[in-house]
């Protein structure tokens, strides 16, 4: 009960000492908004390019109502972390600035083009939106991608040929280039790579696409 009068006592003195100062008592504000200054601007939203298996009729109705929802960029998830699909049956040469395309398969990233991000495109395109895309891609140790493949992980040089290979195929392909891409979805989500590799794969790849004339630039990757 002692400890109770003491904290009662304080109180009182706090509570003399305010009103001795003068404290302001909190007044009502009114606040404006000039709707006609514009100082951002957001260009795209957007989800991931996954096919779905459906029937195309539906496939092209989800398209259509994506179109009129607004929706106008998708994230294109690359070849990802499987090396028998990404990149055949392993390393292509052992030179990191040499690339054997015949060793690199793009079936994922072609199917999430053609069934996805080539129709999304038309339909943005059409109603005078400006569509986009990024890629990246997925390494999970334990998730539906699996680990990065060693000889990647261990050399920024050969993780790059990597990632060049795929926006060569896109823009040969499709005459397509994503205008963003992130060095890895989510690194930070149980991923095999650590903070100094994922800077290090964006020093050696950055000068890269600007000397083979991509316009696709690094983002930070998204967080969880």
């Amino acid at each position: 009960m002692k400890h109770q009068h003491g904290v009662r006592a304080a109180t009182g003195v706090v509570a003399a000492v305010m009103a001795g100062v003068g404290v302001p008592q909190a007044r009502a504000a009114a606040v404006s908004v000039d709707v006609s200054q514009q100082h951002q601007e957001i260009r795209h939203w957007g989800g991931v390019a996954n096919v779905l298996n459906i029937p195309p009729e539906v496939e092209e109705q989800i398209l259509d109502e994506l179109a009129d929802m607004g929706l106008n960029r998708l994230r294109l998830s690359g070849p990802g972390s499987d090396s028998e699909e990404a990149l055949g049956y392993g390393n292509d040469n052992n030179d990191p600035y040499v690339t054997d395309l015949a060793h690199f398969q793009f079936e994922t990233v072609d199917l999430d083009m053609v069934r996805t991000a080539l129709p999304l495109k038309s339909r943005v395109e059409a109603r005078g939106d400006q569509f986009g895309s990024y890629l990246s891609p997925s390494y999970y140790p334990n998730g539906s991608t699996g680990r990065m493949a060693e000889f990647l992980e261990m050399s920024p040089a050969e993780f790059a040929e990597n990632y060049l290979a795929t926006l060569n195929h896109l823009r040969a392909t499709y005459g397509h280039s994503p205008e963003l891409m992130t060095i890895q979805n989510e690194p930070t989500s149980s991923n095999s790579s650590s903070e100094a590799q994922v800077i290090q794969r964006i020093v050696t790849v950055g000068p890269e696409l600007v000397a083979q004339g991509f316009p696709t630039r690094v983002q930070f990757a998204e967080g969880v």
